[in-house]
């Protein structure tokens, strides 16, 4: 998968508007109590994403922990952010086309930068990791290590090429299922004996997904496999998103120096 961060500068507005000697028979007391809503006169960043919780979620709190920090970026700068969530090719290809303005949870590549400017620094840094049963322990050290085990992959994920190194070595076997609840399953069933999943979206679905008992069946190697940086992409059809990546490069990188950054990513682990 190629998947593949702004804090909010609220003003106070302090008033002190009145009107003494106002006539008790006026209606303006009726037209506070029942103000006017306005629109919010802010511009819109469109953004597509997909279901990677807990870094993004449809059902997460501010759309889950990448969501927040992207709308923290933005907020700051005076935009507003609107998520739109579909299957991530779907997403991806209504940012290319600029029928969205951007998306993000997504790994740059000099492909990439083709059709869309990139933000200077990764949302959050993520990492795979090798889950396994725990009374089938795995101890590597390199990929070599692993042969002989039956390793699990989710369908349509590319994995940044971790395993074209050993995919068409005779000791290395792998089994594909179509989504990663199903490689857990498998897991357990003991139909294969490692599946690699990037740590705190495997914990997630853990948690989510399975029962407690089930869930304390399987661990993780705490040694990584790779690591994936997401990126915010906005798309080059609209040539105003040129100016607006470089806005956001700064506001996000003011969030990493106030300490906001740290404290938001913090809130994405599971185990800390």
């Amino acid at each position: 998968m190629k998947r593949l961060i702004i804090i909010s500068l609220i003003f106070f507005l302090a008033s002190g508007c009145s009107a003494p000697n106002l006539p008790a028979t006026t209606p303006a007391s009726n037209a506070m109590d029942n103000p006017t809503p306005q629109p919010d006169a802010r511009p819109v960043i469109r953004l597509t994403i997909g279901e990677w919780r807990p870094y993004t979620g449809e059902k997460l709190a501010d759309y889950g922990c990448d969501s927040r920090i992207v709308t923290a970026v933005f907020s700051k700068l005076g935009y507003t952010v609107k998520f739109g969530f579909f299957p991530w090719a779907r997403g991806y290809h209504l940012a290319q086309t600029g029928e969205w303005d951007g998306t993000f949870e997504w790994a740059d590549t000099v492909e990439i930068r083709e059709g869309f400017y990139v933000s200077r620094n990764p949302i959050s840094y993520q990492q795979y990791v090798f889950f396994h049963r725990i009374d089938r322990p795995l101890e590597w050290e390199t990929k070599d290590d692993l042969a002989g085990q039956v390793i699990g992959l989710t369908s349509g994920y590319v994995y940044s090429g971790q395993f074209n190194d050993i995919q068409n070595k005779p000791d290395f076997l792998f089994q594909e299922a179509s989504n990663d609840a199903a490689n857990f399953e498998k897991l357990l069933a003991g139909r294969i004996d490692i599946f690699p999943m990037e740590l705190n979206v495997g914990l997630t679905l853990l948690k989510e997904e399975f029962t407690s008992e089930q869930a304390s069946q399987i661990t993780y190697n705490p040694r990584p496999l790779s690591a994936f940086d997401p990126h915010l992409f906005l798309t080059k059809k609209k040539p105003e998103n040129a100016r607006i990546i470089k806005q956001f490069d700064m506001g996000f990188e003011f969030l990493m120096k106030s300490g906001e950054l740290q404290r938001l990513a913090e809130e994405c682990k599971l185990e800390k």
